[in-house]
């Protein structure tokens, strides 16, 4: 399982071994959480080292430990994961063989009404609009809301 969450949210509900691909939540000073911004091409070169990417860089975040897992995934859910542009590096490498999965699920919380759109629409921007049109027409790509109850938000204050 891979994660975004700094915290160990998913082992709980999983129960599996986890990659944290932006680090995660230490009991000591050093720290190899990933913060950071879009590598938008149009930045500033100073501000360059404040993306996510060279952040990853600096913290020896290699995502290319996640390769095995990618190469041979058939089906990928995402969780509560905005899919934001400023993860597109990332998000990329782990789309890379969208096209043969057998399953894509991406959860979201329901609270803005206009999530699900949003999540299309950054979705498309991130494996391309051929690509996203292509899954969003097969019965591969699939949305799928996370209930607002009482177990997931005991899950998430834990």
């Amino acid at each position: 399982m891979i994660t975004y969450n700094y915290t160990f949210l998913g082992e709980k509900i999983f129960c599996r071994p986890t990659y944290h691909i932006h680090g995660k939540i230490k009991k000591t000073k050093k720290t190899d959480i990933i913060f950071g911004i879009d590598s938008s091409d149009d930045l500033i070169p100073s501000l360059k080292i404040f993306t996510k990417l060279n952040r990853r860089v600096a913290n020896n975040t290699d995502i290319k430990k996640i390769d095995p897992l990618v190469e041979t995934a058939k089906s990928i859910v995402i969780f509560g994961h905005s899919l934001d542009l400023a993860d597109k590096d990332s998000l990329s490498f782990i789309l890379k063989n969208v096209m043969e999965l057998d399953m894509l699920t991406i959860y979201y919380f329901n609270g803005n009404q206009n999530e699900k759109e949003i999540l299309a629409n950054n979705l498309s921007e991130i494996i391309g609009k051929d690509n996203f049109f292509n899954l969003s027409t097969s019965n591969v790509l699939h949305f799928v809301p996370i209930p607002n109850n009482e177990i997931v938000r005991e899950l998430i204050k834990s």
